[in-house]
Parts: structure tokens; C-alpha cells; sequence
């Protein structure tokens, strides 16, 4: 089983709610990939018929995957 030594926790706000999250040494970067996700949920949730949290996970995991297959695509990387 793989170790990872954590410094510390940084709490993120993702669709109103709070997800603490061990980080070890990039913790602004980590809080701007929480806004990310946390700005796409709510344009998804904004756009879909259905506001349940997890559907809307779903939909924006969909939405990232499909935004790095194309960058893929464009780059010839698998």
C-alpha cells in the first residue's frame, strides 16, 4: 500500500458544501481546482433538468473527461 505524508488539510466549497482534503504542499492549487469543479457543477446545474448532487457529479466528470480526450486528440498523446 502506497504512504503519502500529508502536511495538512484545506477545507473547499463545492456546490455550498464542504469537503476537507489532505494536501501535501499545493494548497492554492488545490482551493483553484475546487472553484473549477465548483464553477462547472453550477453551470451544469443550471442547464440540467435534474439538481440531484450526484447526477450533476457525473455530468461534470463526463464533461471534464471529454474536454481532456479531445485535448488528446488535438496533442496525439493517449
Amino acid at each position: 500500500m502506497t504512504e503519502f505524508a500529508v502536511d495538512k488539510t484545506v477545507v473547499v466549497r463545492i456546490l455550498d458544501e464542504e469537503y476537507p482534503l489532505a494536501v501535501n504542499d499545493d494548497a492554492p492549487r488545490l482551493s483553484k481546482i475546487a472553484d473549477i469543479v465548483d464553477t462547472r457543477m453550477r453551470e451544469i446545474a443550471g442547464s440540467s433538468r435534474s439538481q440531484a448532487r450526484d447526477k450533476i457529479a457525473i455530468l461534470t466528470a463526463l464533461s471534464f473527461a471529454s474536454e481532456l480526450l479531445k485535448k488528446t486528440d488535438l496533442y496525439g498523446k493517449d
